[in-house]
């Protein structure tokens, strides 16, 4: 699929072909000393960063709260729960009111398998190395046999554990950390080799990662490069065709849940179908498209990071080296990914741009659909790194360049800089906290312990006094997963994916406190993931970081509480002290709890018949 790289110096390490039918792990060990060497050092070292901050601070360490501990890590332990894992008919009652197996995600995954056989934070950290040995290897394999075919292992490496070390989304499996691997057995079957390993990697993929999600983009992503090199290349080869077919087998057995809801009894009419626009509240302007594409290609993704500035400016520099020796020098392969790369970022800025609201009348169905390319991103960027790399030491036959060019994007993520404000790495934070660091921006994160406050809920629990199932909260100032993982049935959530009843049933609940707002009424009314009780003056408050020691105070609630009695609340749960008189005239003060290393406060509210 890409050009044939020009052949190494002589004496280079360069990896010899693998032979047909060998697994990677032997293909591997058939690189040579030199390659094996780099190999597993840099295996070792990507291992140990990350496992060294999990073992000393354990709990108290820090995990992603957004879209990960506030959602992914719930739902997965939730389904871990007996009787369900395999279950298509097993309710499951913590979230929203209960919602049908079919909502949560399948038990034919690793990531949500991994959650039977370990506690959860256990099995978390059990997938944070998993997700970075595939990364580490996958990109160790491509760049070996593909693109950066004849350069030295040092370079390669260096490139590889700069891969490994993107901060990735742990729970997501190899969505995107297993994408080289991906696309490793897909240029192994265009070139007709090792079709034993790549049809197991390619038949196993499915199971590691999450199709809604990235996989759908990188099926997509693959059948149009695949497309493109029959056109190229004149001639038909099906092996490559056989592996995308072994794909989409693959995912259909995963995620037969997915099916499952559709043809049976307990489909429903999603939330998503009342979205305004796919996946968001906003609508972009032409001109503000533009600007959100322009800053996907410049910071790149959230929850597909790939810091790839570093590797923006080596490419720049290799494309002027190349310019300055046009008469003489070969032109660099790989640069055809940089327009690759710009699409994927326009799939970002244009999914939510106005003039798509007329295919989305014409096609209801994609106005419950993200377009998002940028899962690819991290893969686009650092096959062109492979390329730059391979291009600085066989064409420009500077050896030192290849080795600076990739030691700096492998220190840029191993600092994790370079990505969106919003980004909190776990590895920096937890450095930095065994560093003892008194910053406001580290000691203010929660950590896994803190977030989730175990023994503050069982408290909790033991005061209301009665079975946990014959009951449900609604929560405020808190993430209503927290309630949900602790064993409390609750009746808000975020989810991607409930019945639109639910969501109008809730909206009557909200409705004095969205005519307050238009930017919290666009929120839920327009995308509604989050069904959170939202006061209007809290808008700025956020639930990721450690509460103020004095409370804040909510002074104008406009709930209605028949209403969320009707969607069976009993009780309500607040980290805000609510004095709101009128809505404290329908409560009943049960206590106010706190300690057990807590940071939250909560009152415990009895609604009244």
């Amino acid at each position: 699929m890409s050009e044939p790289a020009a052949a190494p110096e002589p004496g280079a390490d360069a990896a010899p072909d693998p032979p047909a039918g060998a697994s990677p792990a032997s293909e591997l060990s058939a690189a040579g000393p030199g390659w094996t060497r780099a190999f597993w050092l840099g295996l070792g070292i990507v291992v140990l960063i990350h496992l060294v901050p999990r073992v000393v601070l354990g709990r108290d360490s820090y995990v992603t709260l957004h879209d990960n501990l506030d959602i992914e890590l719930v739902l997965r332990a939730l389904v871990a729960q007996p009787g369900r894992i395999f279950s298509p008919e097993a309710p499951i009652p913590e979230l929203l009111g209960g919602l049908p197996r079919t909502s949560y995600p399948t038990g034919a995954n690793l990531s949500t398998l991994v959650f039977l056989v370990f506690s959860p934070f256990v099995a978390y950290v059990v997938m944070e190395l998993l997700v970075r040995i595939a990364a580490f290897v996958g990109m160790s394999l491509l760049l070996r046999d593909h693109v950066a075919l004849g350069s030295s292992a040092l370079p390669r490496t260096l490139v590889a554990m700069a891969f490994a070390f993107l901060p990735f989304y742990s729970l997501y499996g190899l969505s995107i950390a297993g994408q080289p691997l991906v696309a490793w057995a897909l240029i192994e079957l265009w070139k007709g080799r090792s079709r034993p390993a790549a049809f197991a990697i390619l038949a196993l993929f499915p199971f590691a990662s999450v199709f809604p999600t990235a996989g759908v983009f990188m099926l997509a992503g693959a059948g149009l490069l695949y497309g493109g090199a029959l056109l190229v290349q004149r001639r038909w080869v099906p092996l490559p065709a056989a592996g995308l077919a072994v794909l989409v087998l693959g995912y259909l057995i995963s995620d037969w849940h997915l099916i499952y809801a559709q043809i049976s009894h307990e489909g429903f009419v999603s939330h998503r179908s009342a979205w305004r626009q796919a996946g968001s509240p906003q609508l972009y302007d032409f001109g503000s498209a533009l600007r959100h594409s322009w800053a996907n290609f410049y910071w790149g993704s959230y929850h597909a990071a790939s810091l790839h500035r570093p590797i923006a400016v080596a490419a720049g520099l290799v494309t002027a080296w190349w310019l300055l020796h046009l008469k003489t020098a070969k032109r660099p392969s790989l640069l055809w990914l940089l327009p690759v790369a710009a699409c994927a970022s326009l799939s970002i800025g244009f999914n939510n741009w106005g003039g798509m609201v007329s295919l989305w009348e014409l096609i209801p169905l994609l106005k419950g659909v993200n377009i998002r390319f940028s899962w690819l991103q991290p893969l686009i960027w650092f096959s062109l790194l492979g390329g730059v790399v391979l291009y600085a030491e066989t064409v420009i036959k500077q050896r030192w360049l290849a080795v600076g060019l990739a030691a700096v994007q492998m220190l840029w993520c191993l600092a994790e800089v370079g990505g969106w404000a919003g980004l909190q790495p776990e590895r920096s934070v937890n450095y930095a906290r065994l560093a003892g660091s008194t910053k406001s921006d580290i000691t203010e994160l929660l950590t896994y312990r803190e977030f989730f406050s175990t023994d503050l809920f069982d408290e909790i629990e033991a005061a209301i006094g009665a079975e946990p199932g014959s009951y449900r909260v609604a929560n405020v100032g808190f993430h209503p997963s927290i309630a949900a993982f602790n064993g409390l049935n609750s009746v808000g959530g975020y989810h991607q994916n409930y019945p639109l009843s639910r969501k109008e049933a809730f909206l009557e609940v909200m409705g004095g406190e969205l005519r307050k707002s238009k930017k919290l009424n666009d929120y839920v009314v327009h995308w509604g993931n989050r069904l959170y009780l939202t006061p209007s003056e809290g808008l700025r408050w956020g639930l990721n970081t450690r509460p103020p020691q004095d409370r804040r105070v909510v002074k104008d609630f406009d709930l209605d509480l028949l209403a969320l009695k009707a969607l069976g609340a009993d009780y309500l749960l607040s980290a805000y002290e609510i004095q709101d008189r009128d809505l404290l005239a329908k409560l009943e003060l049960l206590g106010t709890f706190s300690g057990h290393g807590s940071p939250y406060t909560i009152d415990v509210y009895r609604i009244r018949p």
